[in-house]
């Protein structure tokens, strides 16, 4: 039982930290795209 339960908080622990980078990466993306589109407005 304690076996089981201590994969069963790996999966959740991995699906959160899964979240998170994915939801850093998105934020990473649109401050990349937010800058190009400011560089491009300012030329």
């Amino acid at each position: 039982q304690s076996r089981t339960a201590n994969t069963a908080k790996v999966a959740l622990i991995n699906e959160r930290l899964n979240l998170i980078s994915s939801s850093i990466l998105e934020r990473l993306k649109a401050f990349f795209l937010i800058f190009e589109l400011k560089d491009f407005a300012f030329r």
